[in-house]
């Protein structure tokens, strides 16, 4: 059953003085909240959530994650305040059978709710997380206040209603560069001069794409053409992503020996090292 989400937005600008929902001011919002929720439930365990942003493995729903779906219900107070419904839409009733029960479909909605408001929550009063950072960055600016209020099917209080402040753009806290490594398969290249880009499809579905230098280019096509599963390592800075590497990912990575790491890193980096030493 689904899990009902009352999200209500208020403010000056775009729209909402006059009780209208800007789809070019907040349909970012929007499609960060449901990211949002997907990232959380693949990482969602038997115990508490980790709080990354992107899942690499992924938890105990993982195979399931990729079907949770926030669907519109109806808008209230001049098209303010949206009723959301957080479920698991599968596409047949084998698929639905096949990943989990019911029962598990439940705990999987509800856990990703108090998860995702639980962050957003702690992340706008100071304690940053990953996990819902593009939602808020997409509210920036936007909104005076936002209130939440989650149920479950029966009417009863998943999490009571609680009310979040203006997120000022002046107030934005720096942001520290991830580094991400997944797997997963190259789904597009963009071959067009300073524009590069390889775009990963995870094993979670996923996209995310990447700023790639000619060389990463010419390699993607290479894997591209064999189909092979790749793994890469990819540097998130806002909603900038930039490729670091990509290798085949059915070629095992040798195991380095201390010295060998010492030698790599001194020989690498040696050029940074000296600037900084400086």
């Amino acid at each position: 059953m689904p899990v009902k989400l009352e999200v209500r937005w208020d403010g000056q600008g775009h729209g909402l003085p006059e009780h209208r929902l800007s789809l070019s001011a907040f349909s970012r919002a929007l499609q960060q909240l449901h990211q949002s929720m997907r990232a959380i439930a693949s990482k969602i365990s038997t115990n508490q959530p980790p709080r990354d942003a992107v899942p690499r493995r992924g938890g105990k729903y993982a195979p399931a994650a990729r079907f949770m779906d926030v669907q519109i219900c109806s808008l209230a107070g001049g098209c303010t305040q949206m009723d959301l419904a957080v479920l698991i839409q599968q596409p047949s009733a084998q698929e639905q059978q096949r990943l989990f029960e019911e029962n598990e479909q439940n705990e999987l909605t509800e856990k990703t709710v108090v998860a995702f408001l639980t962050m957003l929550r702690e992340h706008v009063e100071g304690k940053p997380c990953n996990a819902v950072r593009g939602y808020v960055d997409a509210l920036r600016g936007k909104v005076t206040t936002h209130d939440y209020h989650a149920q479950r099917a029966d009417g009863s209080d998943l999490l009571p209603k609680f009310s979040l402040g203006e997120i000022d753009a002046e107030d934005e806290p720096h942001s520290v560069p991830i580094l991400l490594q997944v797997r997963g398969t190259v789904a597009a290249i963009v071959f067009t001069p300073g524009k590069q880009s390889v775009t990963i499809d995870t094993s979670d579905e996923i996209k995310l794409k990447c700023q790639a230098s000619p060389e990463q280019v010419e390699k993607a096509i290479d894997l591209h053409r064999l189909s092979e599963t790749v793994e890469a390592r990819v540097i998130q800075d806002k909603n900038t992503m930039r490729l670091l590497s990509l290798r085949d990912a059915s070629i095992h990575r040798g195991t380095r020996t201390e010295e060998s790491r010492t030698e790599h890193i001194f020989t690498r980096w040696s050029h940074l090292l000296e600037e900084l030493a400086k």
